[in-house]
This record gives C-alpha cells, structure tokens and sequence, in this order.
C-alpha cells in the first residue's frame, strides 16, 4: 500500500494499526533517515526511574513516544508512579539491571496489545556488562545491582532515556556525548542540559553540530578599571571547546576613558584567539579589531565607540576575547562590556 487513509478516517473498516502508527511518526523529531527518534517527552528534572525499599523501581509519570518497528510510532502515558519488579541481587559479583518500556502488538508476534514495563538482568560479573533490551522497547534507565544489595534504595541508578520532541521543535540532551551520539537530519535542532545551549545540525563547512546564532557565550560585565597602558583591561572565555568551524562575534559596547592626558587620539582593542591557552599581553592573536575616539583636553572622560568582530574557530578549543589599552598611556576605563556570541 502507498497511500495510507487519512487520520481520523470515516472508513468503515478504520485505519490500520501499521498505517496510524506510521501517520503519527509525522508527529515526532526524526532521524537522519527519516525514521523517527524514539524518546521520553521532558517534564522536569526530576529522575524517572528510582530505587525504593524492595527489589523494585519507581517509575515515575511520563509521556513517551516509543517505536516497536522503526517507521512508526506509539505515543504512551504513565499518569502515576509505577512500581517494576526486579529479582534477588547475584550471590557473588554485581549485574546491570536495564529497566525498559514496550508497546506490544500481536501482529509482531507480541502477547497482547498492551503497553509493559520491563527489566533485563544482565549477567553477574567483576565488570558487568549491560544486557539487550527487547526489540522496539524504550530503554528508561540502568541500575547496578551488588550482590550484597537488598533493595534498590542503595543502587547506583542511571537515567539513560533518550528524549524526544514534537516534529520542528527543539531535542533535549543531557550533554554534548548524548548529541552527538543522534544521527540527524541536516536542519535539526537540540539543547544540551549541562551547558543550556542550542545547536543546529549543519552540512557546511563540515556535517555536524554548530551552536545556533544569537545565544550568548560568554560576558564580561562593566566595572571601573584602572587602564595601565598596553595591558590587558579585561578578558571573557567560553571555556567548553567549541566545535571547528563554528562562526562567533565579539562584541564590546562604548567605553568611557578618562586620561589625564594631553589632546589626541585615544583607543583600545579587542583581541580574540581559538587556543587552549587564555590571551596574554603577548599572544599573536588571530582576529583584533580597534576602536578610536579623540580625547578633547588636558585631562577628561572620553567616549570611544563600541565595536565588534567575527571569526570562525579552527580547531575544537574555546574562544577568548580580551580587551586590550592600545594607548601608550594609563587610564581609568568604565563600561567595558565584552561578549562573545554565536553566529
């Protein structure tokens, strides 16, 4: 079949359970190859599996779209905390515990057509390792079991789901490892938890994760400072390594100086670099942009505009900017807001 009926349909007969699940993928992000990304909708921050005083886990409610066959899905709901039953811990070693959620179908040669919970008990061993999930079920969390653990109230436990989103709508990921480990389409777009930025899946320069332009890296905030001459006044880092090719701005607003001076022209820089190490007075800097302004008398506030520059990293290290006293002279500077943005 290559059209499927519409969702709802009016057909006597209905709409098949492979067909409607195949509609409904349309709903949800997708893959590189256009099968849809299984996952948990985000809530909270709250953890969704925990222990509790038996050998069970808590599971606690959720939303979730789950994939028994990969071009179709199922959208599920737990509306209340439900308890999973594990067995004993081992007699000797420890086992990875895989606690999991399936959508049965019979017409996959599934016992019923209902929605269970699961745990997978892996093997006991001095380095255990994680056991295979049923096909098509969702993976909640890990848990390692001792064998002198009695509930899992003391087990160390993982939340290891993957999370979902409405089609066009931003993933949601734990960390830079969960995205990159997403094979996405070109166009895709997701948020990393630890460092609450998004990305945007790109083709150029190269296949890969750039963070999206307009989102603020990194600030350094307006304070008095004494401006010694051909120092460096203030610096800002983005201290995560940026991925290669990722275009940032520099930006610095307008500067008050005050000389005690005579009349001339006054400036200063910022100076950007893609280096492990932070700028220093001395660092041959890749990108520099100046800024000038007249300094009208003997001794006074001078405005020097704002100013700002671009460039593209060239290697996955964070980007520092500073801002640097060009003028042979000493001065006390206000204002000196600097900020790298992406672009």
């Amino acid at each position: 079949m290559v059209l499927t009926r519409s969702f709802p349909t009016q057909h006597p007969s209905g709409l098949p359970i492979t067909d409607t699940r195949r509609v409904a993928a349309a709903l949800v992000a997708r893959n590189a190859d256009g099968t849809p990304r299984a996952g948990v909708f985000p809530a909270n921050a709250n953890p969704l599996v925990t222990g509790r005083a038996s050998m069970g886990y808590d599971v606690a409610p959720f939303l979730a779209a789950t994939s028994r066959i990969n071009n179709g899905v199922e959208l599920i709901a737990n509306d209340a905390v439900t308890v999973v039953a594990t067995t004993a811990a081992p007699a000797s070693n420890s086992r990875i515990d895989v606690i999991w959620v399936r959508s049965q179908f019979v017409q996959h040669a599934d016992a019923n057509n209902d929605v269970v919970f699961g745990v997978t008990q892996g093997t006991p061993a001095g380095i255990p390792a994680k056991p295979a999930i049923p096909q098509g079920a969702l993976e909640l969390a890990t848990a390692e079991i001792t064998s002198t653990t009695t509930t899992t109230a003391t087990a160390v436990i993982t939340q290891t789901h993957t999370y979902t989103a409405a089609a066009g709508a931003a993933v949601q990921m734990r960390n830079r490892v969960e995205l990159d480990a997403w094979a996405a389409p070109v166009g895709a777009t997701a948020r990393t938890l630890d460092t609450d930025l998004e990305w945007v899946r790109r083709s150029s320069p190269s296949l890969g994760w750039y963070l999206a332009p307009g989102q603020r890296l990194a600030y350094m905030a307006s304070a008095v400072t004494n401006g010694n001459a051909n120092t460096i006044i203030g610096t800002v880092a983005k201290t995560i390594p940026l991925p290669i090719g990722q275009r940032v701005k520099i930006y610095c607003k307008p500067v008050s100086m005050y000389v005690a001076a005579a009349a001339g022209i006054v400036y200063y820089s910022i100076r950007a670099t893609n280096a492990a190490a932070d700028i220093s007075p001395s660092t041959v800097s890749p990108k520099k942009t100046t800024s000038r302004g007249m300094h009208p008398g003997s001794s006074g506030v001078t405005s020097v505009p704002g100013t700002a520059m671009e460039m593209v990293t060239t290697q996955a290290q964070p980007v520092s900017a500073a801002l640097f006293n060009e003028f042979g002279v000493t001065y006390d500077v206000d204002g000196q807001e600097l900020w790298i943005e992406a672009a």
